[in-house]
């Protein structure tokens, strides 16, 4: 949409109005970040941080409408755009990222079509080792309300995703 403005009886340039910058919203991503589209399946698109874990993280978009771009991060990176790992995730849909590393991390998700970003509150992926095995994390997040659920999501500026 474009908006015209007028000024002492003379017409300002014509602008273009883009509702995300106001929002903290980024445009609407029509490809994935190699530039192809958007994979049919959910899967993981890269993982920046090669230290490994027995950890595991499922994120679940099984009950939701939207297909979410999600960057795994951690704590120390929520206002950054470094992450740990990164997917997709088409709506009804859901994927377990295998062997995690011990830390803190936050989840920042970002609806493809409208651009905003919310982030998780940080939970923290563990292992012990004992005499006999090593016990480990298995996470969990729903991108869904669910009563009494795990999830907790607050806004976050494009900008930091």
């Amino acid at each position: 949409m474009a908006v015209a403005d007028t000024f002492a009886g003379r017409e300002a340039p014509v602008r273009s109005y883009q509702p995300w910058t106001e929002s903290g919203c980024a445009p609407p991503l029509t490809l994935a970040p190699d530039g192809k589209p958007w994979p049919a399946q959910a899967r993981q698109l890269q993982q920046k941080e090669k230290k490994k874990g027995h950890s595991s993280l499922r994120l679940d978009n099984s009950k939701n409408q939207q297909d979410i771009y999600v960057k795994v991060s951690r704590v120390a990176d929520k206002q950054s755009k470094n992450f740990a790992r990164s997917a997709f995730i088409p709506a009804g849909q859901q994927l377990k990222l295998l062997e995690m590393a011990v830390g803190e991390y936050v989840v920042k998700l970002m609806d493809i079509k409208n651009g905003c970003v919310q982030v998780s509150r940080p939970m923290r992926l563990n292992e012990r080792r004992t005499e006999k095995q090593i016990e480990f994390s298995d996470a969990s997040l729903t991108f869904y309300n669910v009563v009494n659920g795990n999830t907790e999501l607050n806004k976050l500026s494009a900008a930091n995703f």
